[in-house]
């Protein structure tokens, strides 16, 4: 898999078709329910990031 390529094609999907594509992966991660540990760095980056995909699946 290239995931430029792969992340070229997500950003040419209009909004919604990305929002639903980040609420698909989001519940796939969610339905392994595997809670890898963070380091203070990963824990400081992705905290917001996870708080901001909530609030925008709760939008939709």
């Amino acid at each position: 898999m290239n995931i430029t390529e792969t992340l070229n094609k997500i950003n040419a999907l209009n909004i919604e078709d990305r929002i639903f594509l980040v609420q698909a992966i989001w519940d796939s991660i969610a339905a392994e329910q595997v809670y890898p540990d963070l380091n203070e760095e990963q824990k400081k980056n992705w905290i917001p990031v996870l708080m901001i995909l909530n609030l925008i699946l709760i939008m939709y």
